[in-house]
């Protein structure tokens, strides 16, 4: 029965979620990873109000905001929200189609400028890094936690300086290194942690292919990258990352590297 629409700004509880929630159906698919980054934004106090409603029908039943109420029960905290309600039912199926913000726009919102999508990257590598997950060979971008907007915005914040140096390092070489600009940046990151000189020698004589010849860790990562390019073959983040690291330790320890592992 098509009534009014009205609007409020109102305090959503996990109880008043669960009520929403009770008259829920036809909506898209629930994804968990995105209630999973509104709860933690929640618990963080870094949810902010803004003018997206949840949505109501004129037959009472939720049509948009399924996933900010599941992520109110889960942090079992409350948020403010606008709600407008007597919506056409129809309205369902043009809802989200406008262009979503991205983390490369709050990160510009946030004031940073520069290569905001490595940034984006690194952010994600590096929590992947710093939990209780590790890197496989295999490992690929689907297997990275999902961060908020505020997530990544925190770790820029708190690791700017290192990652917009080693951004800009990947995006201006990776071509000359044959891997994705972002794990060059990351790469470079983590061996400027260890040894920032050996780190500068490391990647600099690597761009000018300054390297001893046959056996040289780092001539070696050059061409298994690029043997791999040439046979069309799609290396997998953690692949990548492995070729890297595993020249930089050979080269550190003043290994003989003639050779890298084959790799799926």
């Amino acid at each position: 029965m098509q009534t009014m629409l009205q609007t409020e700004q109102v305090t959503l509880t996990p109880k008043m979620a669960h009520q929403l929630l009770t008259n829920n159906e036809n909506n898209r698919n629930l994804r968990m990873s995105v209630v999973e980054k509104y709860a933690r934004d929640i618990i963080n106090n870094e949810w902010k109000l803004t003018g997206e409603p949840i949505q109501i029908d004129w037959n009472g039943n939720l049509i948009n905001g399924q996933h900010r109420c599941q992520a109110v029960i889960l942090a079992d905290k409350s948020i403010d929200v606008f709600i407008i309600s007597g919506l056409d039912p129809k309205t369902q199926s043009v809802i989200d189609v406008s262009v979503k913000r991205t983390a490369v726009d709050a990160l510009r919102w946030a004031g940073f400028n520069g290569d905001l999508t490595i940034i984006s990257s690194l952010a994600r590598l590096d929590t992947f890094h710093r939990s209780n997950s590790r890197f496989h060979t295999g490992t690929t971008t689907g297997a990275l936690v999902s961060l908020t907007h505020s997530e990544i915005v925190d770790w820029a914040n708190e690791h700017s300086d290192e990652a917009f140096s080693a951004a800009r390092f990947g995006q201006q070489h990776y071509k000359a290194i044959g891997a994705n600009p972002s794990l060059v940046a990351f790469a470079r990151m983590l061996t400027n942690r260890v040894d920032e000189l050996a780190s500068d020698i490391f990647w600099s004589e690597i761009v000018e292919m300054r390297t001893s010849g046959l056996g040289d860790p780092r001539l070696t990562l050059i061409r298994t990258l690029a043997a791999r390019k040439d046979a069309d073959k799609n290396t997998p983040i953690g692949a990548q990352l492995f070729y890297m690291l595993r020249a930089w330790n050979a080269w550190r320890m003043g290994e003989v590297l003639q050779k890298m592992p084959i790799l799926s």
